[in-house]
This record gives C-alpha cells, structure tokens and sequence, in this order.
C-alpha cells in the first residue's frame, strides 16, 4: 500500500506538524507499506529522495511567504514535472496536513479528481496570527476561502485534540475523529538517556528551570515568558516574534539556537 502525506511544512524544518508527519511516515514504512511525503523546497535540499527511514520525499518550488512559514505554491515546468511524477504513481491513500496552506487545496482537490480517497488532520486552534488591522483580515477571509475548497471535496476532516476539532467547527466542519499528536514513549526514553546535563551545562546550581522549547507567539504560551517567574532560571530555544521580548524583560533568560529536528 502507498500513502502519500501531503505537508506543506516537514524536517529538517522544527515543528509539531513537521514530527507528526515524519512519524506517521516512518511507522507506514516500518509496517511494510510505502510512504511519499511531499513538502515545499527548502535551500539545499533535493527536490527528490529517499531518507534513512526510507520515505520518499518531493519538495515542490514555492514562494517563502511569512519568511517561510507560509509556503506558497510556485507554479512552472519544476512544478509540474514533479507533480506529474507523483500522481503517475499509484497512491492508495492521501493524508493532507492542515487545511489553510496552497498545498493543501491544491493536494485535497488533486486527489478528488483522480478519486485516491483522502482524509485532512488539522493541528490549529485559530486563525494564522497575522494581527487585527486590514492584513489580519484578509488573512481570515483567505482561510475561509481555502478551507471551504478543501471541504468542497468531501474529505473527512479530524484534529489532533478535542481543542482544533472544536475550532473546525468555525468553518462549518463537523471533525470526524481526533487523532492525537503524541510523544512515542520509546524515543522519548531513548533521546532522554544521551540528554545532557543542562543544569550542569548552564551553570544553575540548584535553582528551579522553566524551559520554553517552541516558536515564542502568544498561541503557543506568551505567559510563560513573562515577568513574576520568582527565583526560577528561565531558557527558551526557538524562533517566533516574540523571542527578541524573551531576552529584553530583564530577567534570567537565556535564548539559544533552534533546536534540532532530532
């Protein structure tokens, strides 16, 4: 059996959806099935190959909106000589990560046309934060736009908490299920045996840590990096406009680079 996933974002690129998709392909080919992620193109990357994991991977030519976190489809020769070479494969099933990028209208819409059945998982609990003026709006409407595309097809919808299943509810969608973005206990164990000494490693005798690991918006936990922690020693590692705001409170946090995908 062959399941192509379709995600607009994906590693080496750091994020939830990026690792859920990763691990929902690695544990298709681990069960003896094949697994095709496509993606958007990333510098120095092919556009075509297969990883250690074995998942084979095409990365479609895209504008780099938002600096990069809104990829948007670039149409041309590349584009359609990759595209090509996927869909003349024979695809059994089509996963579609998220609702609002281009990629995942025009996958959605791809798929029904050459009838491969198809389901779309959602990992968002509102709208892209693009702020409240003429811009933030129009971002609203385009993703009223895109998702109603994308539910034209008939696709069965499902979020990975009962949070984004309620919050498909904005756009008229009933989810269908959830299907958790979870921890595999066994990596977890696995990656926490090499973990370093952080405590050691920063130099923080004995006082209590807060680590923030994640892009820094208010969606994903603004509170916590915000004044009052008490004797806490706080370090964050990741990108987000508000990571400059974590350094400039005057408290004990320390920024570090964006964590590795592993």
């Amino acid at each position: 059996m062959t399941i192509c996933y379709f995600s607009a974002q994906y590693l080496p690129t750091v994020g939830g959806v990026e690792r859920y998709t990763w691990n929902l392909a690695r544990c298709t080919v681990a069960a003896g099935h094949r697994a095709i992620v496509v993606t958007s193109a990333l510098p120095n990357l092919p556009e075509h190959e297969i990883d250690g994991d074995g998942i084979e991977i095409y990365r479609l030519p895209v504008w780099p909106v938002m600096n990069g976190r809104f990829p948007v489809i670039k149409p041309g020769a590349r584009f359609h000589a990759l595209t090509a070479q996927i869909w003349v494969q024979k695809l059994d099933f089509c996963v579609v990560q998220t609702r609002m990028y281009t990629q995942s209208v025009w996958a959605a819409r791809a798929a029904k046309r050459r009838g491969i059945p198809m389901l779309v998982i959602d990992h968002s609990t509102g709208y892209m934060p693009m702020g409240n003026g003429l811009l933030g709006a129009c971002g609203r409407l385009y993703e009223q736009i895109a998702c109603r595309l994308v539910r034209s097809t008939g696709a069965p919808f499902y979020g990975v908490s009962a949070a984004a299943c309620r919050w498909l509810h904005t756009f008229g969608i009933t989810a269908a299920g959830t299907m958790p973005n979870a921890i595999d206990p066994a990596a977890l164990e696995q990656e926490a045996a090499h973990a370093p000494d952080w405590r050691a490693k920063l130099n923080l005798g004995d006082r209590k840590i807060v680590l923030f690991v994640g892009r820094l918006i208010p969606e994903k936990g603004r509170r916590i990096i915000s004044p009052g922690r008490g004797p806490a020693a706080g370090r964050c590692s990741g990108g987000g406009w508000q990571r400059s705001a974590a350094a400039g409170t005057g408290g004990p946090w320390g920024r570090y680079p964006r964590c590795p995908a592993a």
